[in-house]
């Protein structure tokens, strides 16, 4: 029967949203959850019912591993030689979370990388570019 059951984060992963998202399903009554030794646990089954009522994410199109927000990141990155994540967010208008976290997801595709608070573009961050715009 364990098997059955998933974590937040297992949950949270096979749905493609955050742990939090889960956490507020669960107390909204959304998704169907049991509280056992202090943990959330959901039945797989009915996780993959409800997978299909998600909402499609508004306003993320994907462009390969990011989104294209991330792209416009890169693409401020490749033209300014580096940047802080309070700069990026100004002109692409993002909230600053927002904007490290799709640098840490940029980061570990290996796209950018950071030293102290300036995330920089790698070569593997340009090639990506570069192929971005041959299929565009």
């Amino acid at each position: 029967m364990e098997e059955r059951l998933l974590s937040t984060v297992e949950t949270a992963r096979l749905l493609g949203v955050t742990r939090i998202s889960v956490h507020a399903m669960i107390t909204e009554g959304r998704i169907p959850a049991q509280r056992i030794d202090g943990h959330w646990y959901m039945d797989r089954a009915d996780v993959e019912a409800y997978r299909p009522r998600l909402p499609p994410t508004a306003g993320t199109k994907r462009v390969g591993p990011l989104s294209d927000s991330a792209r416009r990141l890169l693409v401020l990155l490749e033209e300014w030689g580096s940047s802080k994540a309070d700069e990026l967010a100004v002109v692409v208008e993002l909230h600053p979370g927002n904007v490290r976290k799709a640098m840490a997801i940029a980061e570990k595709l290996g796209y950018v990388t950071r030293e102290g608070h300036e995330w920089l573009l790698t070569d593997a961050g340009r090639q990506w570019l570069a192929q971005q715009e041959v299929a565009a």
